[in-house]
């Protein structure tokens, strides 16, 4: 029988979030370039790391959820944990596990950063 030990899943671990973060520089890169363009790519790396860190730490766990919360941040342009800023309204939100799965959480927490975006729109034409 095959045996991993802790030291090797930690490795696994390390490789994974590599590419995960390196997934989402990419989409960073492909849909958000204009709003990443000022950040340099070392502190870019950090700051998509954190954002993982981040995500996990409300049960955000699937690649394809942890996007969305990264988009969710870059879209209000939030470059520091939700807990750190005045945004308590999303922290609720993704604490309350009333409210569902991760991805219910994140779903609401989209259509509130919408609403707010055709906000800005309407009030800049």
């Amino acid at each position: 029988m095959l045996k991993i030990t802790q030291a090797q899943m930690d490795v696994f671990e390390n490789i994974q979030l590599d590419r995960l973060r390196n997934d989402l520089i990419i989409h960073l890169d492909k849909y958000f370039i204009e709003e990443i363009q000022h950040i340099e790519r070392e502190q870019l790396s950090q700051f998509v790391m954190d954002v993982i860190i981040e995500a996990r730490s409300y049960g955000v766990e699937i690649e394809k959820q942890i996007c969305m919360f990264l988009n969710i941040k870059v879209l209000l342009k939030i470059y520091e944990p939700f807990n750190q800023s005045p945004y308590e309204e999303i922290v609720d939100i993704l604490n309350n596990e009333e409210l569902g799965s991760p991805t219910a959480r994140l779903d609401q927490l989209s259509e509130i950063v919408d609403s707010y975006l055709e906000q800005i729109a309407e009030n800049n034409l």
